[in-house]
């Protein structure tokens, strides 16, 4: 449809489409020099996933990429000035079964170690020991502005 009203002639739409006519057969023929705008929303999650090259059956590989990834998601909020209720994992086992487990704070938090410690629990709860991991990945999610540094809180 877009080749004959790119071949169209804009004097005969002229009585369908008035003075738009000009402008719908430029578009039709991918004319077009209006300025693109784009409109991001707030952001709603912050996450970094990690795909191991071989799958990893070491809980200190694991955990370590889990550190250097939450670190990563903090310095992502604290960047953008937000902070989280909920933190949540993803797994990928060696058969690509992919599941995420999440749990919330009560108050939001953009400090590494909070993050780290609750990704840390929600990994030892769900990571049966020695089941190869082919990719992990943890994310940020409820997010709203922050208001001020949120100190680290224990979990264990």
């Amino acid at each position: 449809m877009t080749d004959y009203l790119a071949a169209a002639e804009p004097g005969m739409l002229r009585p369908i489409f008035g003075r738009e006519s000009e402008n719908l057969v430029r578009r039709a023929a991918g004319i077009d020099n209006r300025a693109v705008v784009t409109e991001h929303g707030p952001a709603k999650s912050i996450s970094q996933e990690w795909t191991f090259n071989r799958d990893v059956t070491d809980p200190a590989i694991l955990a370590e990429r889990l550190r250097a990834m939450t670190d990563e998601v903090a310095a992502s909020l604290q960047k953008r000035n937000l902070v989280a209720y909920t933190v949540r994992v993803k797994f990928r086992w060696d058969d690509f079964t992919t599941f995420t487990r999440q749990r919330s704070l009560q108050i939001p938090t953009d400090d590494p170690g909070t993050i780290f410690r609750l990704a840390h629990a929600l990994w030892r709860e769900n990571w049966p020991p020695g089941r190869p991991v082919r990719l992990l990945g943890v994310g940020a999610t409820s997010l709203e502005e922050g208001s001020g540094r949120q100190l680290g809180l224990a979990f264990d």
